[in-house]
């Protein structure tokens, strides 16, 4: 499941490219692979620079309550910063090039479900929790541990903490890679 699939505007970049494959009996637009895939390289630097600070480019993720926070303490998580308790969504964050209509697109995605729930966020309904192996749950409420047979949760809401987005920075950086590669392609193309 992808939770964010993003593409690069690269069609015109492609519609030239075509035309000068033609004029220099060079590759295509097959061609941009390389520099998109760059920049999916680009982009997982850049999502994990959010996943350590909790901010990029002005956007800011919601701070954790105070409750997650204690309860993190109880389980002995130190320090981890909103969505990062144990990295798996960190590290399931990947990047691939796949061909498009005639055009290569790069995508950021995570098949790791909780993802499109922190992406965007959500509202979580009324339930009921009963323990599944152990006689109870153990909550930490007010830094004091509590035990019960099950818990009424009311709503819950987990507020949006994008973990994928483009930026202005990104899709210059993107439209460079594009452009500097064309340029290279070019001037192997004029030497030959």
């Amino acid at each position: 499941m992808a939770f964010a699939e993003i593409r690069i505007d690269t069609d015109q970049a492609a519609k030239d490219l075509t035309t000068m494959a033609r004029a220099l009996k060079i590759a295509g637009p097959a061609q941009l692979r390389k520099p998109l895939a760059h920049w999916g390289g680009y982009m997982l630097v850049r999502t994990d620079l959010l996943f350590a600070t909790g901010s990029r480019d002005g956007v800011r993720w919601p701070r954790l309550k105070e409750s997650t926070k204690a309860s993190r303490r109880a389980r002995g998580v130190k320090g981890a910063s909103p969505l990062d308790a144990t990295g798996a969504l960190r590290r399931s964050i990947k990047t691939e090039t796949v061909m498009g209509i005639g055009v290569p697109e790069q995508r950021v995605f995570s098949n790791n479900r909780l993802a499109a729930i922190h992406q965007e966020g959500a509202l979580i309904g009324p339930r009921t929790i009963r323990p599944k192996t152990a006689k109870a749950l153990r909550f930490v409420i007010g830094g004091q541990v509590v035990f019960a047979r099950k818990a009424d949760i009311k709503f819950t809401e987990i507020p949006a903490r994008p973990i994928v987005f483009i930026s202005r920075r990104d899709r210059e950086t993107a439209t460079r890679y594009v452009r500097e590669h064309v340029q290279t392609l070019i001037r192997r193309a004029i030497k030959v």
